[in-house]
Order: structure tokens, then C-alpha cells, then sequence
């Protein structure tokens, strides 16, 4: 199964320009499918796709961009990762 990644996440629970929420995401996907890896991902995968995430999604990325729906659309995206790494982390011990 191939797992389907945040991007297509969330195209696929929002339109664009909206606000997506955790409970958005939690209907469409898992926190697994979030970070992009497998459920029978190795902690080592696990941590770099989230690694790897959080360098293309951190808002302090993107603050000399003035469109402020792209910066707050980068903290939900930001929070999103951080969430599901949080529920693979506490899945796994």
C-alpha cells in the first residue's frame, strides 16, 4: 500500500485556501500517512520523514513572505506533522 503524503492529504480534505483542522485530517488519514512512511516504518524513517517535513513546513521558513494565508497555512501544516509524529511516537512505546 502506498501511503499518500501530506500534500495529498490535504487536497483531499480541503479546498484550497481553507483551514484544515486535525480532525479534518483524522477522518481522511492516519498519522503514519501524515508523515508520508508505512505503518511498519522503522523509528529511524519515521524521524527523518518528520525531520524532512518540518524543514519544507515550518512557518519561521516563510516569514519574509507577506501572504499571511501561506504562513498560517504553513502552521497548520507544521502543527499537522508535528501531531502525527507525537501519535506515532506514543503508538510506539
Amino acid at each position: 500500500m502506498l501511503c499518500l503524503g501530506i500534500l495529498r492529504i490535504f487536497s483531499d480534505c480541503c479546498s484550497k485556501r481553507s483551514k484544515t483542522t486535525k480532525e479534518d485530517v483524522k477522518k481522511v488519514a492516519t498519522p503514519y500517512q501524515v508523515l508520508g512512511v508505512c505503518e511498519d516504518a522503522t523509528h529511524r524513517e519515521v524521524k527523518r520523514a518528520y525531520i524532512e517535513l518540518m524543514k519544507m513546513y515550518h512557518p519561521d521558513n516563510y516569514q519574509s513572505v507577506n501572504d499571511c494565508l501561506l504562513k498560517e497555512e504553513m502552521e497548520e501544516k507544521s502543527k499537522l506533522i508535528n501531531w502525527a509524529y507525537q501519535e506515532v511516537k506514543r503508538s510506539a512505546s
